[in-house]
């Protein structure tokens, strides 16, 4: 088994560990259950991130592990920025953030500021006009028959600047994601890690479908999914 998938089963084995069939839908068996719990998992996961500031909204066992694989050598890329990037940055070489929120991203320069934070590549890339590219073709929709977001395509074509091959890891966490991650793919290293937060929606099943022939571990908190591929064999 791939070394780091062994290491992040290890960080999905301890107290705060929520199993991923604590999570329910409307309609499974176990969802008024789960509709009781609710409230104490959120409890639960407050906790966990008061007690490991700076906190990113994933998963604990998520968390844990990307505090014990994350290092200084390493070149990653996020589509959404906040907490996960000052979680981030300190931990590697050089981070490229992607965030369309223009309020927010002038927020988080000013917390670059106040940490001392100097190793990222912050891009705002706001929500664009649909109908610049109403009669463009993507390779996405040419390949999978997946129709891809026009609203958001300067947000996720953006790793067109990204060199190919460069990056360790990249963890998807903004708009338009099924996009961001297939763009994606071709900037990866041969041993490297993509993470999909919020796994759980029924819009990502795409995701799982172009990445079924790499590995894959997904991890919870009992109220949203974050789901690890690996690259490559370590």
């Amino acid at each position: 088994m791939d070394r780091r998938i062994e290491q992040l089963k290890k960080c999905d084995s301890t107290f705060f560990t929520i199993k991923r069939s604590y999570l329910r839908s409307k309609g499974e068996s176990g969802y008024l259950l789960y509709r009781v719990l609710r409230p104490i998992l959120k409890v639960r996961y407050s906790f966990f991130r008061k007690f490991n500031d700076p906190c990113p909204w994933l998963s604990p066992s998520s968390v844990r592990f990307l505090k014990q694989h994350l290092t200084k050598e390493m070149t990653g890329l996020e589509f959404g920025s906040g907490i996960s990037t000052l979680f981030t940055a300190p931990k590697v070489n050089q981070l490229i953030s992607v965030e369309h929120d223009k309020e927010w991203y002038e927020m988080i320069v000013k917390r670059f500021n106040v940490s001392g934070i100097k190793n990222v590549d912050y891009r705002f890339i706001a929500q664009n006009d649909p109908s610049l590219f109403k009669d463009d073709s993507f390779e996405m929709e040419d390949n999978l028959g997946f129709q891809v977001r026009k609203d958001y395509v300067d947000y996720y074509m953006t790793v067109k600047s990204v060199p190919d091959n460069s990056l360790d890891f990249v963890l998807v966490d903004g708009r338009a994601r099924p996009e961001c991650l297939y763009y994606t793919l071709s900037k990866m290293k041969k041993k490297s890690i993509v993470i999909l937060d919020n796994s759980e929606r029924d819009h990502y099943k795409i995701v799982f479908d172009f990445m079924k022939n790499y590995p894959a571990y997904t991890t919870t908190n009992g109220l949203t999914d974050t789901t690890f591929w690996f690259l490559g064999e370590d």
